[in-house]
Formats: structure tokens, C-alpha cells, sequence
């Protein structure tokens, strides 16, 4: 339940009806975080589950960019943005190195917000258990 509207290493904006709808607010989000560059940005939709599921720990990229989330619709399933930062050895968190994190911030989807901090840091979402979905645009830049 994703889609890529702009890939880097796939040539930049894919050649869709969705891709270049997006792409205005893409662009409007790649201004208001003072960027040059859009390094990705895909279309995500986790869907309701009966129990609480959090999404694997990690960064987007292996490399300094800074991370903007858009929410298109209230839902459930916050994101988790922990204190901790990648040394882009790994861009995942896994096992006993869990424990070990501590919460910077949560964040609820609400439409139309925009969420935006250092790349570098973990993070993590969750599946909704009161919505039927959750949809939103995570792009990053630098």
C-alpha cells in the first residue's frame, strides 16, 4: 500500500496521473522546509488492524536529509519520532536496540498536518485500530 511519486534513483517524478497531481504540494512542502533537492516521496496507506501494530524503527535514507510527513486524512496510528539518531551504519532498528530508545515526540494524523524534523533521526508509525486507514505523503530533502 505504497506509491512512489518521486524517486531519485528512479529518475525523479514517476510518469502518473497521481505523480503529477501530488506534485504541486510536493513542491510547496520541498519550499516551506527551505530545500533544494526532493531525494523521494511516496504515497503510504497502512489499513485497520484489531490490535495496536508498530512499523519497523528507522530513518528513510542513509545519508543527512530532512523528513516531511503529510497526513491527508484524521486517523489513528501515530507517528513515533525517537531521540536517538542514525550513524547510517544502519537505517533500522531492530532486537534488544529497541529497549534502548526513548520517545521525542508522538504525533497524531490529522488532515492536513505537516510534520517535519532532522532525517536522521528514528521513527516509526502505526497501524490505525479506530479508523479504517491511514494515508499519508512522507517525502525527504536536502
Amino acid at each position: 500500500f505504497n506509491f512512489w511519486i518521486w524517486d531519485n534513483s528512479r529518475g525523479g517524478l514517476t510518469n502518473t496521473n497521481l505523480s503529477q497531481s501530488l506534485f504541486p504540494l510536493l513542491c510547496q512542502i520541498k519550499d516551506f522546509v527551505n530545500c533544494e533537492n526532493i531525494l523521494r516521496s511516496r504515497l503510504d496507506m497502512t489499513t485497520y488492524l484489531l490490535q495496536n501494530k508498530r512499523h519497523l524503527i528507522h530513518v528513510d535514507l542513509a545519508q543527512p536529509h530532512i523528513t516531511a510527513i503529510y497526513y491527508f486524512i484524521d486517523s489513528d496510528g501515530d507517528t513515533i519520532i525517537y531521540n536517538e539518531k542514525s550513524d547510517y551504519k544502519s537505517t533500522v532498528v531492530t532486537g534488544e536496540d529497541i529497549k534502548k530508545l526513548t520517545i521525542k515526540e508522538t504525533v497524531s494524523p490529522r488532515k492536513n498536518r505537516l510534520v517535519i524534523f532532522d532525517g536522521d533521526y528514528f521513527h516509526t508509525g502505526n497501524s490505525p485500530t479506530q479508523h479504517s486507514n491511514r494515508i499519508l505523503l512522507n517525502s525527504n530533502f536536502n
